[in-house]
C-alpha cells in the first residue's frame, strides 16, 4: 500500500508572513538609520561658520536641501 501525504499550500503562510513582517521592520529600521544620520550632518553643517560653508560652495538656507538631496558613493569613502 502506498501512503501519499498532502502538504497544504497554506502551511507555509505563517513563514512567509513572519518573512515579510522581518522584512518589513528590516527598511522601517534602514530608514530610520538614513533619518538619523541625515540629522546629524544637518546638525555638524549648522554648526559651521558662513565662512566654511562658503568654501564647500553652499549657504546656511541650503543646508537642509543639499543634505537631503545627497547621495554618498560608499565605494569612494577613503
Amino acid at each position: 500500500m502506498t501512503r501519499f501525504t498532502h502538504f497544504s499550500a497554506d502551511a507555509d503562510r505563517p513563514a512567509a508572513a513572519r518573512t515579510m513582517v522581518t522584512a518589513a521592520l528590516a527598511r522601517i529600521a534602514a530608514a530610520g538609520r538614513r533619518w538619523y544620520r541625515m540629522r546629524v550632518a544637518i546638525r555638524h553643517l549648522h554648526a559651521l561658520d558662513d565662512r566654511l560653508l562658503r568654501d564647500i560652495g553652499i549657504s546656511r538656507s541650503e543646508i537642509d536641501c543639499f543634505v537631503g538631496s545627497r547621495r554618498v558613493d560608499r565605494r569612494n569613502r577613503d
